[in-house]
């Protein structure tokens, strides 16, 4: 699975930003969902991370337990059950992609992800 980081603008506010570091293409589209489909820009892959579909959703239901629905969702959004695991999969616009030259990937060993 793709780890990337990415700026989030907190529900679409450019003037209140912060930088998320090691999000899955999974977790991009909840941040979509939540803050705005150009919420999230300068995404940019720095590594992969050895993570199975259903590991991905229990790790989002843990880090936003709030939103449980929305991470069940995002499994079934994809066709013939498919998970996003790279951000090429989803489609997005590519003004929000950091210069690809940029990106320097390395590999996260599961176990500290």
């Amino acid at each position: 699975m793709q780890i990337l980081n990415a700026l989030v603008a907190l529900s679409g506010d450019r003037n209140n930003m912060i930088l998320k570091a090691g999000l899955t293409p999974a977790e991009i589209l909840l941040l979509q969902q939540l803050h705005g489909a150009d919420a999230v820009m300068q995404i940019e892959p720095v590594g992969e991370v050895k993570r199975e579909p259903f590991q991905e959703v229990e790790r989002l239901r843990r880090l936003y337990p709030i939103q449980q629905k929305r991470v069940q969702e995002i499994w079934r959004d994809f066709p013939a059950g498919s998970f996003p695991v790279r951000i090429d999969m989803l489609s997005l616009n590519p003004a929000l992609l950091k210069a690809a030259e940029a990106s320097a990937p390395y590999v996260i060993d599961a176990a500290l992800a």
